[in-house]
């Protein structure tokens, strides 16, 4: 399985010895707090509408749409829950979330080694 990682004590450097650089088109989902209706009526509607594909409302009050993008980032590839734990004895304490920042990259680590609010 493969993680987006980053480091809270860095943020554009290389996150760990075992980063790779990824480099190449993504789908940003771009999440907004009101349904797709309400967007129209924001100061910021006609370019969510105008720009981005997939314009769907979610639960909660939400509404999302796609965007296709060049970006750049770290990841690990780590395929059992051992490799998990082995990159987190290595690296120390770490925060794993779901992250929808990205499509098919859902997955983030970050390498908890600063504070941060």
């Amino acid at each position: 399985m493969k993680y987006r990682v980053e480091r809270t004590s860095y943020y554009s450097d290389r996150p760990c010895e075992e980063a790779i650089l990824f480099t190449g088109e993504v789908v940003l989902q771009n999440i907004r707090t009101c349904s797709l209706e309400d967007a129209k009526l924001k100061f910021w509607g006609n370019d969510f509408f105008s720009n981005g594909f997939g314009h769907v409302d979610l639960p909660d009050n939400q509404c999302m749409r796609k965007i296709k993008s060049q970006e750049s980032f770290y990841y690990v590839d780590l395929d059992t829950i051992e490799d998990l734990q082995k990159f987190i004895s290595t690296h120390g304490q770490v925060v794993v979330s779901y992250d929808t920042k990205y499509e098919d990259w859902e997955w983030l680590i970050e390498i908890y080694d600063d504070y941060r609010e």
